[in-house]
C-alpha cells in the first residue's frame, strides 16, 4: 500500500512541468512572438511609406505591438491548449476549474506583462511551481500525457 501511495505522489509531482521545462518554452515562444513583432514593425513602416514612425503614430505602433503578442498567446492558449513552445516541450495549459475560458487566459496574459515577466518568481518557492500568474487566473499548466 505504501509503495503504490508514493508512486502515486511521484506522478502528480511529475505532472507539474519544472521551471526549467517552463522557461525552455517561454524563450521558445517570445522568439516566434519577437519574429511576429518584427514583421507587424515591418508592416507599419512600409504603411508609413518607409519612413520612421512619429510620435503621433507612435502609441498606435505600440498598442499594436501589445495586441500581437496578446494574439499570440490568448490565440494559442484558447485554440489548443498549448503555445507552440509548449507543445515542443510538451506542456498544456488547463484551467484550474474548467472551463480555461478567456478571462482567465487574459488575466494570465497582463499579470505577467504588468509584472514584466516578474511574475514567475513564486515558482521557485512552491511545490506546485505556480507563478503569481497562474495563481490570479487559477490556471496551471500540467506536462502532456501525464
Amino acid at each position: 500500500m505504501k509503495k503504490t501511495t508514493k508512486n502515486h505522489k511521484s506522478s502528480q509531482k511529475n505532472n507539474n512541468p519544472g521551471i526549467l521545462r517552463r522557461l525552455s518554452a517561454m524563450l521558445y515562444d517570445w522568439l516566434l512572438c519577437l519574429a511576429c513583432l518584427f514583421v507587424f514593425t515591418g508592416i507599419a513602416v512600409t504603411l508609413n511609406q518607409g519612413n520612421a514612425l512619429s510620435d503621433k503614430q507612435q502609441p498606435f505602433l505600440n498598442a499594436g505591438l501589445i495586441g500581437v503578442v496578446l494574439v499570440y498567446f490568448i490565440g494559442f492558449w484558447r485554440q489548443g491548449g498549448q503555445t507552440p513552445g509548449m507543445k515542443v516541450w510538451k506542456i498544456h495549459i488547463m484551467a484550474d476549474e474548467p472551463p480555461a475560458r478567456v478571462d482567465k487566459l487574459i488575466i494570465r496574459f497582463f499579470v505577467v506583462l504588468l509584472t514584466l515577466g516578474l511574475a514567475i518568481i513564486p515558482m521557485f518557492f512552491r511545490k506546485d511551481n505556480k507563478g503569481l500568474h497562474d495563481i490570479l487566473s487559477k490556471t496551471s499548466l500540467k506536462m502532456m500525457g501525464g
